[in-house]
C-alpha cells in the first residue's frame, strides 16, 4: 500500500465489511474529514474480485483499517486450506491444458523482448516470458524458446547462428509496440519496424537494443539445453546468456554509483501472467519487508 492520496487494491474482505454500511459514509477519525463513497455491496468475500480495481482516497486511519481486514482473510484463507477436500491434484502428464495451467500457475514473469539477428544482419524481434535471472556472479540469464511444430523460432536461429543477443525489458512505456512484435511473420521481415518501435546500438554485440526500452542488457551465449518431451520430440531450447554490458536510462537509474539499481517505481516494468495478459501494467507498487 502506497501511503497519502494513492490508488491502491482493497482486498475483497475489507469491501465485504465497508459494503455492509451505508453506501455514503463519511470517516472523521483524521485531522481533516474526508468522504470516501463505498463500493456497491457484494455477496461475498470473494464475488466479482475482478471489479476490485476502482480508485479510492484514502486517509492514514483507513490504511489501518485496510491492513487489519487483509490479515483476517489471509488467516481465514489458511483455516480453510487445511480442510479435506478443498484441493485438486494435477498430474502434467494428464492434463491437457498443462500450457494455460503453467503460465497462470508461475506468473508474473518477467518478460524479455529479444532482439536479435541473423548472419546476414537481418533483425528479428519478440517477446519472451520463459525467462529468469539465474546468477549476479557471473550476471546470468535464461530464456525458454519453444519451438513449435513448423519448427524453430527466428530468435532461436539467431542465438544459435550468432551466440549473441540483447534482453531489452518490457516497462509501461512500449508495452503495445512490444506486444505487436509477438506475431509470427516471416523471417525476413523487421518487427522492429511494423511495431513503430527505434533502435540504439550496442557496445560489445551486433545486435542493436530497443530505444524505447529504459533497460536493456546485452548477452552472449554461454550454453544451451534442449528439451524433449516424453515422446522424444524437441519442444524447448533453453538458452543460457552472460550478460556483458548494461544500458539503463537515467530516468529510471537508482542507487548509487558504485551501486546502481533500477527504481522500480519509475520504471513501471510489466510482467507476463496467463493468457495475452500483462501485469501489473505500470502501478509501481513496492511492499518492502525487512531482510530476517
Amino acid at each position: 500500500l502506497l501511503r497519502g492520496s494513492k490508488r491502491f487494491m482493497p482486498c475483497p474482505n475489507f469491501i465485504t465489511r465497508l459494503s455492509n454500511q451505508p453506501r455514503h459514509c463519511t470517516h472523521k477519525d483524521s485531522v481533516t474529514d474526508t468522504s470516501m463513497p463505498l463500493p456497491p455491496r457484494r455477496k461475498t468475500a470473494l464475488d466479482d474480485c475482478s471489479e476490485l480495481g476502482t480508485s479510492l482516497v484514502i486517509d492514514e486511519k483507513t490504511m489501518g483499517m485496510i491492513a487489519d481486514a487483509c490479515h483476517d482473510e489471509s488467516a481465514t484463507e489458511a483455516t480453510d486450506m487445511s480442510k479435506d477436500g478443498e484441493w485438486k491434484t494435477i498430474d502434467p502428464k494428464k492434463c491437457q491444458g498443462v500450457y494455460g495451467l503453467g503460465i497462470s500457475a508461475v506468473a508474473p514473469r518477467p518478460v524479455a523482448v529479444i532482439t536479435s539477428q541473423d548472419k546476414n544482419g537481418a533483425i528479428n524481434c519478440a517477446p519472451f516470458s520463459y525467462t529468469g535471472l539465474l546468477s549476479h556472479d557471473p550476471p546470468m540469464v535464461a530464456h525458454g524458446l519453444c519451438i513449435s511444430r513448423a519448427g524453430k523460432k527466428d530468435t532461436l536461429v539467431n542465438i544459435e547462428e550468432t551466440g549473441e543477443w540483447c534482453f531489452n525489458v518490457l516497462t509501461e512505456n512500449w508495452l503495445v509496440e512490444a506486444n505487436k512484435t509477438s506475431k509470427d511473420y516471416e523471417s525476413d521481415v523487421n518487427e522492429l519496424e511494423v511495431a513503430g518501435l527505434g533502435t540504439l546500438s550496442c557496445d560489445n554485440v551486433k545486435v542493436p537494443r530497443v530505444k524505447e526500452a529504459r533497460v536493456a542488457m546485452e548477452c552472449k551465449l554461454e550454453s544451451k539445453k534442449e528439451v524433449f518431451n516424453d515422446e522424444g520430440r524437441h519442444t524447448t531450447t533453453i538458452v543460457f546468456g552472460r550478460i556483458v554490458k548494461y544500458h539503463i536510462h537515467k530516468s529510471v537509474l537508482g542507487g548509487t554509483h558504485d551501486r546502481p539499481v533500477v527504481d522500480l517505481e519509475k520504471a513501471k516494468l510489466c510482467g507476463r501472467v496467463g493468457n495475452v495478459t500483462y501485469w501489473p501494467a505500470g502501478e509501481g507498487k513496492a511492499v518492502p519487508m525487512e531482510r530476517p
